[in-house]
């Protein structure tokens, strides 16, 4: 939804309201008989929603109203039943939408429809049919932060043990890097992104490596996972190869880039992120830049032991020569390769 947008779409502005205008409508519901009543200055404009939440804070009993809209959505919180304040807090990490049942189960609430009445009532969920909802995206990022780590973790594994398999592969590996198992939540990406590969769709191959990589980044670094920069690097190269299958070899050769400035892993792991970046460069036909790659994970691969990695690297290398018409090149280079499979210096793969 970032800008650059259509020419042909119209573009509306909306602003906060002004204070007196506020002041005018709701002043006997803010208890407010003037500019210092509230904690703005006489010339701010308010957003439409904190109007809102403040009317609502009030007429539920509180007291003067924060300025910053998710300290007065805390305070409305603190005045709700704990059913329904677990409700809502189920609701906000299952996402913008839900049934209403999976929520329950989330919760671990036997009995929910009074909580839900109140929720309803009070404003922070809409109900259409069995799916609830909430009433814009910024009450739910709001009520997510909101919930306190511990709980979160648990209302996130109770999603893994509630939601059936049947739901996207994102939505449960988010959950399982949630509940605190990113191994899991990067190992189910992988292998749905294998199987879009295997039907031919690396769009979608793209998409599950992409994710798998950003979860990675963001999750397994921050653990005690054996290997978890080796995982990362991984992901990158598996990415960077499905860019290029994809035809953004551009964005695969930037990406690919970035991953081997970062310095980590072992010997393995650059081997392979060049051999990605060398097929990166090859389908950009920059032909020297594909072969100092591919010479450098070969150099490395070797002095490392990785029979199969080298072999592969020569496959780029022939691939290259017949390329430039320089077949007896990649002929030798194919032996190469034949050579190191043949030899079964290691078992990677």
């Amino acid at each position: 939804f970032g800008p650059p947008w259509d020419p042909s779409v119209g573009r509306i502005v909306l602003e906060g309201v002004p204070l007196a205008a506020l002041l005018a409508q709701v002043a006997n519901v803010l208890d407010a008989t003037g500019a210092g009543a509230l904690p703005l200055a006489e010339d701010s404009k308010v957003p439409p929603m904190l109007v809102e939440q403040w009317v609502r804070l009030r007429l539920e009993g509180g007291g003067q109203p924060p300025a910053a809209i998710a300290d007065v959505i805390g305070q409305r919180l603190e005045r709700l039943p704990a059913e329904a304040h677990r409700l809502l807090h189920a609701a906000a990490i299952l996402g913008y939408a839900a049934d209403a049942a999976t929520i329950a189960q989330v919760a671990d609430i036997k009995d929910p429809e009074p909580g839900f009445e109140l929720l309803e009532a009070r404003g922070f969920v809409r109900f259409r049919g069995p799916t609830v909802s909430f009433p814009s995206a910024l009450m739910r990022v709001i009520l997510e932060a909101g919930v306190p780590a511990e709980a979160a973790r648990n209302l996130h594994r109770r999603a893994v043990e509630v939601l059936p398999e049947s739901q996207p592969i994102e939505v449960l590996a988010h959950h399982h890097a949630r509940a605190g198992d990113p191994v899991i939540a990067v190992t189910w990406l992988e292998r749905a992104a294998a199987r879009a590969e295997l039907r031919g769709d690396p769009a979608r191959a793209v998409d599950l490596y992409r994710t798998a990589l950003d979860m990675a980044r963001r999750d397994l670094l921050q653990t005690s996972a054996d290997d978890a920069s080796g995982m990362v690097l991984y992901f990158a190269y598996r990415l960077g190869e499905s860019l290029t299958q994809a035809g953004e070899p551009e964005h695969a050769s930037a990406m690919l880039a970035e991953a081997l400035a970062l310095g980590l892993g072992g010997a393995e792991e650059k081997a392979r992120l060049l051999k990605a970046l060398a097929e990166a460069s090859l389908a950009r036909s920059r032909y020297a830049e594909a072969e100092k790659a591919a010479r450098d994970g070969l150099q490395i691969a070797i002095a490392a032991g990785r029979g199969r990695t080298a072999a592969s690297l020569h496959r780029v290398l022939a691939e290259l020569h017949a390329k430039r018409g320089e077949f007896s090149a990649a002929v030798a280079e194919l032996q190469g390769g034949i050579q190191l499979l043949a030899s079964g210096e290691d078992s990677f793969d």
